[in-house]
């Protein structure tokens, strides 16, 4: 130490001495693990701040940094690190070499190293606002958020104009839930450079998630056209088209996508957007879901094939993977399971893909045994291997293909057995899931065929009941009170396509001074509001007897169940929890019988479970007549609105006890056929 003080004082007094060239020959010399000194690095960015001939020594110069870069526009990245390694034997305070070697292993997806290599060339160069925003991005990637703001801000406070940091920075307040702030960050960028194409896709990827979806395609046509679209554009597009309705468009921007990208993961928009539409048969539903089943299917020697978890277990083990353990209809469906089932021979593991913090999270952490956090779009492998490390018997998705899947993962067989439930209604298309927890209503024997999972069947209702604690009482019948009789709907207003619309518009022409109530996201602001109002106008129906209202807190929600007198089932993708808090507030729900998909036969599980077959239409002309006949005879409704919480009560609906056995008998005769195969 005293012979690095000495060089160090010699160095500090030719400096003082102009003698630039001496100083620096004296500090290359030190030993190579001195120069990560901090007193070594604070003499060589004084030596650097001080222009002369010496800093011909210190940096190199473009010609030798030529070679490096074109190693790295060609994408040879091992060789780019390895030139620059020796590069860094001569000039040990480039900055420069030190953030090339970081932006190599970042792209090699090292991001851990690539951080190491980032605080070096910062701590010579701490005003460069690049290397502050690479240390962001690489801290992105890793998770730590915090400290990615942390470097995005950095880089800001030496170059507010910095658009590629206001992205970043953006993208840290979309993480913590702060989307006006995000927004303005977004909007920043796009300000500071037009032609940023990141910046117009995040803030379109930012309304796509509000669900304001018209704001979304605003943004995406700014954007100028390319002969070929990202893949996040198309995607995007895709996305604000199902969110509007536009279902068939969603599907065209997905068939143009993968045209171009076979191998584009994120389907859900298509997936789903196909279960709206009539005219998708099985079978296509069938192809799109195994073709998204081979792009994750691995080579068998990736797969766990021998598992740690018991054959005869006290308590079978069984995972849940979702992503939806908050205020999320699955969250609440689950919570209320957890809390019956504690008492059977069952233990709970969750693995949470999204953590979300709320009530519902809170009572769901302290039910489960254990809960472990997985990341949802990355590091497949890695969240493999942490459930594999649990040993449960039987591994449980809930999410298919919604937002916050992880399906990757059960490609691996991290447990012997796995089984998708609740979250999305048709085939997930991975063939290592091998059951479907279903019933008898929804999927029918001829219906199996085109599922890659086995159907296996609850005895009753697949939907895990649940009594809305905060849905307060029921009122009497709105009718009675108004004069007039009021149809309403809760369902998303994607779900209202023309076909619903012509039998809505047949029942309201049947029933005079009949009102229609339609409440979700947007109301008519939205272009699916504004849509579906021009529909009914074109029928003919008076714009006074439509009433749209915006998504509303869960009181309003309820009370909106207050007002109206029959409740509307849409079709084919048919209602679920909307369904069943309906019936809960003593409003009936007329639903249609479905055709073939899952998703279409949901509305006559939920009736038939509740006690209702009465409820169920066989084709669209008889949903009409039974609304009509429904709506004239005001004493029925009145005595199924009194009546409707006792008979409720008292079905396997919401008989959430009788359910909870049910699940845990059908999960340990599913082990115990495992067992009986293999051993």
């Amino acid at each position: 130490m005293q012979k690095l003080d000495k060089s160090l004082s010699q160095i500090n007094d030719l400096i003082k001495e102009k003698k630039l060239t001496d100083a620096l020959d004296l500090l290359l010399k030190l030993n190579a693990k001195d120069t990560d000194s901090a007193a070594v690095i604070r003499i060589a960015i004084k030596l650097l701040e001080i222009p002369g001939k010496h800093l011909l020594k210190l940096k190199p110069n473009s010609d030798e940094l030529a070679n490096l870069i074109d190693c790295y526009e060609n994408g040879d990245l091992q060789k780019v690190i390895k030139i620059a390694e020796e590069m860094l034997l001569i000039y040990p305070f480039s900055a420069t070499l030190y953030n090339v070697v970081g932006s190599a292993l970042h792209e090699m997806k090292k991001h851990d190293t690539a951080i190491v290599y980032y605080e070096k060339s910062l701590c010579i160069e701490p005003k460069n606002p690049q290397i502050y925003f690479n240390l962001g991005e690489a801290r992105f990637k890793l998770g730590e958020i915090s400290l990615a703001k942390s470097a995005y801000q950095m880089a800001l406070r030496i170059s507010p104009n910095f658009a590629l940091a206001r992205v970043g920075l953006g993208k840290t307040f979309v993480y913590y839930g702060s989307n006006t702030k995000a927004e303005e960050q977004f909007r920043l960028a796009i300000k500071i450079n037009r032609d940023y194409e990141e910046a117009y896709l995040e803030l379109a990827k930012l309304y796509i998630e509000s669900e304001n979806p018209d704001q979304a395609l605003r943004v995406l046509d700014l954007l100028n056209p390319d002969e070929t679209e990202s893949n996040l554009k198309r995607e995007l597009l895709a996305a604000a088209y199902h969110q509007q309705g536009r279902h068939a468009e969603c599907l065209r921007q997905y068939d143009a996508l993968l045209e171009e990208n076979p191998n584009y993961l994120f389907r859900g928009p298509q997936l789903f957007a196909a279960n709206y539409l009539e005219d998708v048969s099985l079978d296509q539903h069938l192809a799109m879901a195994k073709r998204y089943g081979d792009l994750v299917m691995l080579d068998k020697s990736d797969r766990y094939s021998s598992w740690n978890c018991k054959t005869n277990p006290e308590q079978l083990r069984v995972g849940i993977v979702s992503g939806d353990f908050y205020q999320h209809v699955v969250g609440r469906m689950i919570d209320q399971l957890v809390t019956n089932i504690a008492e059977l021979d069952l233990e709970l593991i969750a693995f949470s893909t999204n953590e979300r913090d709320d009530s519902i999270s809170d009572s769901l952490k302290r039910k489960f045994s254990d809960w472990i956090p997985l990341d949802y779009k990355k590091n497949f492998r890695q969240s493999a291997g942490k459930i594999y490390e649990k040993a449960p018997n039987i591994l449980i998705d809930l999410s298919g293909h919604t937002k916050f899947n992880a399906l990757p993962i059960f490609a691996f067989r991290p447990a012997p057995v796995q089984v998708t439930w609740l979250g999305y209604s048709g085939t997930t298309g991975v063939e290592a899931i091998d059951y479907k927890l279903a019933d008898s209503h929804v999927v029918s024997t001829s219906e199996e065929q085109f599922y890659t999972e086995s159907i296996w069947r609850l005895p009753n209702c697949f939907l895990c009941p649940i009594k809305p604690r905060d849905a307060g009482d029921v009122s009497s019948l709105p009718a009675n009170k108004n004069g007039y009789l009021t149809f309403g709907s809760q369902n998303r207003f994607e779900k209202i396509g023309p076909a619903v619309i012509d039998c809505w518009s047949a029942i309201l022409k049947a029933v005079p001074e009949s009102r229609l109530l339609l409440k979700n996201a947007g109301g008519e602001k939205f272009y699916v509001g504004r849509k579906i109002k021009e529909s009914f106008l074109n029928y003919g129906i008076e714009e006074s007897r439509l009433i749209f209202e915006d998504r509303s807190e869960r009181n309003s929600y309820f009370d909106s169940y207050r007002r109206i007198d029959i409740a509307l089932d849409t079709f084919p993708f048919t209602g679920g929890v909307t369904t069943t808090d309906a019936l809960w507030m003593g409003v009936p729900v007329l639903t249609r019988s479905g055709k073939d998909t899952f998703i279409s036969h949901q509305g006559e599980s939920i009736l038939k479970n509740a006690g209702f077959p009465n409820w169920i239409a066989t084709s669209s002309s008889d949903y009409v007549n039974k609304a009509v006949s429904f709506a004239s005879d005001l004493p029925n409704l009145a005595n199924f609105r009194k009546a409707a919480r006792s008979l409720l009560n008292n079905s396997p609906l919401f008989d959430s006890r009788r359910f909870a056995i049910d699940l845990g008998d059908a999960l340990r005769s599913i082990w115990r056929d495992y067992v009986n195969r293999n051993y």
